[in-house]
């Protein structure tokens, strides 16, 4: 609604907002988890004994999903297709008043995102340390990966009235931050490239209106693929990466050839999106349809080992910390959990 009201600069408002609570809510699961481990040496001891901290992995091998070159090749045409040609960042960049200011902007963005990925990482890797004998996945505890991050905020402030609300505000920030951008893009697109043109006599004041009526549209068209999508049994943030992954590449090759190849047509720049998307696609299908193997794709082991499904309870140790590390998790407020999983879908 506030997308719909007051364009982008309520977006770029909300979005300074939301980024304190989205860093408030991992700096408060990372050491309430931290501290139920054990201490950060006994997580870093527990992660590097799990291969979660492997920066060696030069495999060529294009099918593994984790590798230096899969990160950094891979990692480095995401980033500058979002950067560079993704119609949300450009609409932020022209907003600016200058080119001087833009590429502050720019920067000041690229410190929070690094703040933002670390924090994911890092809180990924206290839960991996704090459920590191007990998969909830393979223990049926949850249906999907994308309630891995939810399972464990119910878990670890089982007994702190209030922080699992502050990880939805942290998941609500993140969704809303990405969406209000996206919709405001999407809007824009529509109403100049798309109707604009064939609305040349329309006053100013009912353009706005439209654009508005445009804004209102989509939100309410993102929410309600969102609540669909949560009916769903797979990863839904991968099936996101994948489309995202489909469309933008062959996007950004279009922009890269147009920026270094002067002698391009039309023809060319249609037959290059064109044949990209067909090998993007094809690609995405065929690994969706017949994934590699998780020896192949290098997926690392968990395990149940820990869990005991008789009476929901560990292992007998004699190490409190220990205990704690194995400790499994009886979430009392299955609506929050799923009420997060929608959130994390939508973002």
């Amino acid at each position: 609604m506030y997308t719909t009201l007051g364009g982008m600069r309520a977006v770029i408002w909300t979005d300074v907002f939301q980024i304190v609570v989205m860093l408030s809510g991992f700096v408060a699961i990372f050491i309430q988890g931290t501290i139920l481990v054990g201490g950060p040496a006994q997580v870093l001891e527990i992660a590097s004994n799990g291969s979660r901290l492997n920066f060696n992995d030069f495999d060529v091998d294009p099918r593994k999903r984790y590798t230096f070159w899969s990160l950094s090749v891979g990692g480095s045409m995401v980033w500058l297709s979002m950067y560079g040609v993704n119609q949300a960042q450009v609409q932020r960049y022209i907003s600016c008043r200058s080119e001087k200011a833009a590429q502050w902007a720019l920067f000041v963005n690229q410190i929070g995102l690094c703040l933002i990925v670390s924090s994911a990482a890092t809180c990924g890797i206290v839960m991996f340390a704090y459920y590191n004998l007990c998969d909830p996945l393979k223990s049926g505890r949850i249906s999907a990966p994308d309630l891995y991050m939810p399972y464990f905020v119910l878990d670890i402030f089982s007994n702190h009235p209030g922080f699992p609300g502050l990880f939805l505000a942290c998941a609500y920030s993140g969704t809303l931050s990405t969406a209000s951008t996206s919709i405001n893009a999407m809007a824009a697109v529509t109403m100049e490239d798309i109707l604009r043109p064939h609305l040349l006599k329309m006053e100013q004041k009912k353009l706005v209106l439209v654009s508005k009526g445009l804004s209102f549209l989509y939100g309410a068209g993102c929410i309600t693929v969102a609540a669909l999508s949560s009916f769903l049994d797979w990863g839904v943030l991968q099936g996101s990466f994948t489309v995202m992954g489909v469309v933008s590449g062959p996007v950004l090759g279009v922009f890269i050839l147009g920026m270094f190849v002067p002698g391009t047509n039309r023809l060319g720049a249609y037959s290059g999106i064109l044949a990209g998307f067909c090998v993007s696609l094809w690609l995405a299908v065929g690994s969706t349809l017949h994934p590699p193997s998780e020896e192949t794709m290098g997926v690392l082991p968990s395990f149940t080992d820990g869990c005991s499904f008789a009476n929901g309870t560990k292992n007998n140790s004699s190490n409190l910390d220990e205990v704690s590390i194995l400790t499994p998790f009886h979430p009392k407020h299955q609506g929050l959990a799923d009420t997060a999983f929608q959130m994390l879908i939508y973002f």
